[in-house]
């Protein structure tokens, strides 16, 4: 099953990252894309229950060398259950978001050169493809 939703910005935080660096030149150029032309993909979310996240965690540390919490995955509601929201994909374009919500666009600033975000552009929210019922091991897969 899959939905396509609005999720709050703060609840896409990765646990573990194959990328370890990013390049804040294209996370600019991919923030005006995004101003210009909204985001075009949505970012996706693994939803899963607590048993499974649990799992996914005991793998991450297993692979990454890493210590994380279950805590650190944030919940999610939907029909009357709570999952825990792996966020899987679209870290770039998360990133490109939050850049917004503290920097203007090339268009912003042509508009008024003190503005201090971009307005042309929500970050309270992202379109988040949310994904049920895929094993730790797809998770980890697909990121």
């Amino acid at each position: 099953e899959a939905l396509e939703r609005s999720l709050p910005l703060e609840l896409l935080r990765p646990v573990t990252q194959v990328r370890r660096t990013f390049n804040q030149v294209s996370i600019i150029c991919l923030a005006e894309s995004i101003a210009s032309r909204s985001l075009l993909h949505p970012v996706l979310v693994n939803a899963m229950t607590e048993v499974e996240a649990r799992n996914y965690l005991k793998l991450v540390e297993l692979i990454w060398n890493t210590r994380h919490c279950i805590e650190q995955i944030p919940t999610y509601e939907h029909d009357g259950s709570v999952y825990r929201l792996v966020f899987t994909a679209g870290e770039r374009r998360v990133r490109a978001m939050q850049w917004l919500t503290t920097n203007p666009c090339s268009t912003c600033c042509k508009e008024d050169p003190n503005r201090r975000a971009c307005t042309h552009f929500s970050a309270e929210s992202v379109r988040a493809k949310i994904l049920f019922g895929a094993s730790p091991m797809q998770v980890l897969e697909d990121q």
